[in-house]
């Protein structure tokens, strides 16, 4: 067959609030759209940190306690790094006695830097290439000096996932 074109677009984002459409539930458009859609739309704004001198134990309580796999890390209102569950586990084998190196290590001598960060109006096309280059899993979404939001690995999935653009709530830890 001549003159036939096709387009294939596996890949599907749902938007919410379509505008025109007063409470839809959502459209799904390409992923390409997507690609060009601001950080800011599924960002996580509940942000939890840890400070440069708190304990890597209790980092790792904090994660558990809030079901989050990465905190930004603070010193003086500022981002100096990012800590990672996978760094805690790594060093926190426990030794005889039930010690952990965890309970004695300040989160500033395993923490990531530089952070990674981005304002809320990169795009996510620009996002995804930052931790496709960069071996983090979550980048630090900064505007005007000031913290406003992470976005991790799964957040750029969560639209592919369960079909919604916004952060919502986290599905219980198994």
């Amino acid at each position: 067959v001549t003159g036939v074109q096709t387009c294939a677009l596996p890949i599907l984002d749902l938007v919410e609030n379509w505008p025109g459409l007063p409470g839809s539930p959502g459209v799904l458009l390409p992923a390409a759209a997507a690609a060009g859609a601001p950080v800011g739309r599924v960002m996580h704004t509940a942000v939890v940190t840890v400070h440069a001198s708190d304990r890597a134990g209790q980092a790792l309580a904090v994660m558990r306690s809030h079901r989050v796999h990465h905190l930004p890390v603070l010193d003086d209102h500022r981002i100096v790094g990012v800590v990672s569950e996978r760094d805690l586990r790594a060093l926190g084998r426990r030794g005889e006695g039930g010690a952990s190196p965890l309970d004695a290590l300040p989160v500033v001598q395993i923490m990531r830097t530089p952070p990674r960060t981005l304002p809320p109006d990169a795009r996510l096309a620009e996002a995804a290439d930052l931790l496709r280059q960069h071996p983090v899993g979550c980048l630090c979404i900064v505007d005007h000096g000031q913290l406003v939001g992470t976005l991790c690995r799964a957040d750029l999935l969560r639209p592919l996932t369960r079909g919604a653009t916004s952060p919502g709530p986290r599905p219980p830890r198994r």
